[in-house]
């Protein structure tokens, strides 16, 4: 995928609990910001695991 191709996805940070449970804990950014966040969560040292990853399309509304 190109970089022009990426600026176009949008993005979201998941959250994965000691007991494998996953939340989305931010969501609609750009890959750069995501990552940032997981980044900056993960860096804290919690027992909870922090990625970004790509959402999946959504539903338009009626």
């Amino acid at each position: 995928m190109t970089g022009k191709d990426e600026d176009k996805e949008i993005w979201r940070v998941i959250r994965q609990d000691t007991h494998g449970n996953e939340f989305e804990v931010a969501a609609s950014l750009p890959k750069k910001k995501a990552e940032s966040i997981a980044a900056e969560f993960n860096a804290k040292g919690h027992k909870q695991t922090y990625w970004a990853q790509t959402e999946p399309p959504r539903p338009l509304p009626f």
